[in-house]
């Protein structure tokens, strides 16, 4: 195990990377990040009870459509899922009642 001294000063390298050699800068650095409906379909194939609450949490604050929800379920995932397809499109349907329902 290093010593908190050596591990400062690698934290101190790397802080100033230009004093490292072969340091180069990268120009092009695109950063990809999921949307809220990628984060959504993303957990309907596992459909646990704290996936669904998490994706409620998000429809509801992100003031998400559902028929974009269902577009996108559509389009993007519903042709790479894996079992039954009516499985998860239920799911789908049942959480969509159940993030539009009042509160």
């Amino acid at each position: 195990m290093a010593s908190p001294r050596r591990c400062g000063e690698f934290a101190g390298r790397l802080h100033n990377p230009s004093e490292r050699d072969g340091v180069r800068t990268i120009q092009a650095v695109q950063n990809l990040v999921p949307d809220a409906y990628d984060c959504i379909l993303s957990k309907l194939e596992r459909a646990s009870p704290k996936d669904r609450d998490d994706a409620d949490y998000l429809f509801r604050s992100q003031k998400l459509d559902a028929q974009v929800l269902r577009d996108r379920y559509k389009n993007e995932l519903r042709h790479n899922l894996i079992g039954k397809i009516e499985w998860h499109d239920q799911t789908l349907e049942l959480w969509i009642d159940i993030f539009t329902a009042p509160r």
